[in-house]
């Protein structure tokens, strides 16, 4: 939305830093309000909006300086930064989708959690104290219930986790700050089954639209590929872009050297072919991009579709453990009682 309202601005002759001031006033948003301040102090001292914008390349992505660099050459600015709305939007709505669909499957997997941890501190405390008073032995699956019960009314356990997830998330970002195990992590979710998929097509998604834009923008296709890897926001594509960048470099054809990734599917690779013979790679990013968002929609529908009754099941499976452990030292104690 930004983007657009720039657009709007300058198509309307309102100079550059009287709209950039506009803008970081009215965004919500501290951090592009932030970056927006940024590019206006960058060009109040005599520089191009796309040389402040890529000083703030933790905000902008690189497709973002590299489109308004081409507006700035060519003096068709308003029209290129509503080529950079389009596709932000467009990003900002298939990442929308892919989060709301992802909505469902996260609330079950929170009950789950919820059903672990409170049911036995809670509603069983005085069932388990009950058995415990008696001294009957009881089963082990009812000693593991007890036990877990024990640990949730506890508040060093409380402490304990609180420290055991403060250091697994400080190492985590510690670790994964690093390019190559951003690497491995990417390659182990796209091998997993369900899930892997959905990440694929979305990055692919998200990596046509990127390129498309710049395309048609004019950006050269070597640059195109680089920023777009990039943009796909999953390392194992940005390795592929710069590959399949560096053989385009090497004189091979665009398909051949995404086809070399083996990232792409034959699909994708079958209509790239026919854009690179025709001449057409602008206008069959495009159709490649709204057929990756059905797509998309479709596996992120299925994988869901497929969680929903699992999560289901395991909540059923876990609050019938829980009663199963209760009652069953209880029966045995009612018929020691009635003998």
């Amino acid at each position: 939305m930004a983007f657009r309202q720039l657009a709007v601005m300058v198509g309307a002759s309102i100079p550059i830093t009287r709209a950039l001031e506009v803008l970081a006033r009215m965004t919500p948003d501290r951090v592009l309000a932030s970056g927006f301040n940024t590019v206006l102090s960058t060009v109040a001292t005599g520089h191009s909006l796309s040389r402040g914008l890529a000083r703030r390349a933790d905000v902008f992505p690189d497709v973002v300086p590299q489109l308004v660099a081409v507006g700035e050459n060519t003096g068709r600015l308003d029209d290129l930064l509503g080529t950079l709305a389009t596709y932000l939007e467009k990003s900002a709505r298939l990442r929308m989708r892919v989060r709301s669909a992802l909505v469902y499957p996260g609330f079950m997997f929170g009950m789950c959690l919820l059903t672990i941890l409170l049911v036995p501190s809670l509603l069983f405390a005085s069932v388990f104290r009950l058995l415990e008073e008696l001294g009957t032995g009881v089963p082990f699956i009812t000693s593991v219930v007890m036990l877990l019960g024990r640990l949730m009314g506890s508040p060093w356990f409380y402490a304990a986790a609180g420290i055991a997830i403060t250091g697994s998330t400080l190492f985590y970002r510690r670790w994964i700050s690093e390019e190559e195990n951003q690497l491995r992590r990417d390659r182990f979710l796209l091998g997993l089954w369900g899930v892997g998929s959905c990440l694929r097509y979305v990055a692919i998604s998200l990596f046509a639209l990127s390129l498309e834009a710049q395309v048609s923008s004019g950006i050269p296709i070597v640059k195109g590929l680089r920023a777009a890897g990039r943009a796909a926001g999953n390392r194992v594509l940005e390795q592929a872009a710069v590959q399949a960048a560096e053989a385009v470099m090497d004189g091979a054809e665009l398909d051949a050297a995404l086809a070399k990734s083996g990232f792409f599917p034959a699909s994708f690779l079958h209509f790239m072919t026919a854009a690179t013979q025709a001449g057409t790679v602008g206008e069959m990013l495009e159709r490649i991009t709204k057929l990756t968002d059905e797509e998309v929609d479709q596996r992120v529908g299925a994988a869901v579709a497929a969680l929903e009754p699992a999560m289901l099941l395991v909540m059923g499976v876990l609050v019938g453990v829980i009663i199963i452990a209760t009652l069953s030292p209880l029966l045995k104690v009612l018929e020691s009682l009635t003998l």
